[in-house]
């Protein structure tokens, strides 16, 4: 069977930049793969940086499998990126798409490249483009949970040309008087988000009316906004696999906020899975398969959860691989394209995404060594202008059959690693260890 994984890259991209480390790297997980499935031919198309597709250093790929057929896309056209993919004659066209700056809608071009290939009688991994879309627009994301009677809190759509509408004939602003209006009637604290950014990016926890008003007559409000009810309760994460009729729904990792009550790609640590009962994740995997069957997932999807200790809210999807991927992969032992491919539920064993400062070769080394360490990644932005935009690195580490044993691994890197891990973090995660405890 001939298999080709593809993804694209709408954005600006800067080498120079840019630097993204994998451990184990991409090579030794396709080369793992191609072991276990010598029948397969496996094909990779894809656009700098290519994440989780490629080793990159920089603008330029730093080593591949010899067992994979490589290539890029030479621009930006769909039609012709649909004509590269179609030439060779793929079983299975796999989207694989990843997350950029500023704005997270490459996967709704993937998407679009997904359908083009089925009218030409290809077989696709691709979720549909109208997902796609609900997904990237949180305002369409909260219409379309409410719609289908998922749990969700009040939420306010702020359209900001309207909002801020000035013209001669007008002596008010009748729009902005009622969206505030409706802003009042909420039940603090709410979150402000952008409709349609990145992650936790332009995204504000706000105790009262008067700190939304202000936020939203500020010049930090520069584009169209949600403001919704916040959740109070647990936070988590959870990737859907498969497509129509045969979903495999990921058992939660709980997940660290920051000091604005949010998580943070940059700042969230996850442990998992949790799998107690007193977290109704039967309940909890019902609606995320009833989701799964409204949006017609097919491939990959990742949601972002609260439980309120009565019920589960999804409070954001993600049709594309995620921040959870590579954690997913060290608590199942399988390589995210076998998590992909695989029609059979896997077996998990217990895992922790811990997060660092941006650390160097020599640190890496040393983390490496560990025995409990089984995966490392970091991302820098040379030309971030946010902290928060700078870069992290993660250690994935684990697996064992019991979450308690994660936190002695966290402690070992506290007393033995002390110059490097941050405080913060540390306490984060013990907090984190400490809710899971209390809730059993």
């Amino acid at each position: 069977m001939k298999i080709l994984f593809y993804s694209t890259n709408a954005n600006v991209f800067n080498g120079e930049d840019w630097n993204y480390l994998t451990w184990p790297s991409v090579k030794s997980q396709f080369d793992l793969l191609c072991s276990k499935n010598p029948q397969n031919e496996y094909i990779v198309l894809t656009q700098m940086p290519g994440l989780f597709l490629i080793d990159s250093e920089g603008a330029s790929v730093s080593e591949k499998s010899e067992s994979v057929s490589y290539g890029f896309f030479e621009n930006d056209n769909a039609d012709d990126i649909v004509e590269k993919i179609a030439s060779y004659s793929p079983d299975l066209a796999v989207a694989l798409s990843f997350w950029l700056a500023p704005f997270d809608w490459l996967c709704i071009k993937d998407s679009i490249i997904g359908e083009k290939l089925k009218k030409r009688g290809i077989n696709t991994f691709s979720n549909p483009s109208e997902t796609s879309l609900i997904s990237f627009d949180k305002s369409l994301t909260h219409n379309f949970l409410k719609a289908n009677g998922f749990n969700v809190k009040r939420a306010v759509y702020v359209n900001h040309e309207l909002f801020f509408k000035i013209k001669k004939e007008i002596k008010e602003n009748v729009y902005r008087l009622c969206i505030l209006h409706e802003i009042e009637k909420m039940t603090f604290p709410v979150v402000v988000k952008d409709t349609t950014g990145l992650s936790s990016f332009a995204m504000d926890v706000c105790s009262s009316f008067e700190e939304v008003q202000r936020l939203l007559l500020s010049k930090r409000n520069n584009s169209d906004r949600i403001v919704e009810e916040y959740i109070q309760g647990l936070h988590f994460g959870s990737e859907i696999y498969g497509t129509p009729g045969n979903y495999r729904i990921m058992p939660p990792f709980v997940l660290s906020l920051n000091k604005y009550g949010i998580t943070s790609p940059k700042q969230s640590i996850k442990i998992g899975p949790v799998t107690d009962p007193v977290y109704k994740i039967d309940e909890l995997k019902e609606e995320l398969n009833r989701l799964a069957e409204l949006m017609q997932f097919s491939g990959i999807a990742q949601t972002d959860l609260v439980f309120d200790g009565e019920k589960w809210f999804i409070v954001d999807i993600n049709p594309r691989l995620s921040g959870i991927s590579g954690t997913y992969s060290v608590s199942t032992g399988k390589t995210i394209f076998e998590l992909v491919l695989d029609s059979e539920y896997p077996e998990f064993n217990c895992a922790m995404n811990f997060k660092f400062p941006i650390l160097t070769k020599p640190q890496l080394e040393e983390l490496k060594k560990l025995p409990f360490t089984k995966a490392i990644r970091q991302f820098e932005n040379k030309a971030a202008k946010q902290d928060r935009e700078v870069g992290y690195c993660e250690i994935i580490f684990g697996t064992t059959k019991k979450i308690q044993e994660l936190e002695q691994y966290l402690d070992y890197l506290k007393e033995h690693f002390p110059s490097i891990i941050e405080p913060l973090f540390y306490e984060r995660g013990k907090e984190l260890f400490k809710m899971l405890t209390v809730q059993k």
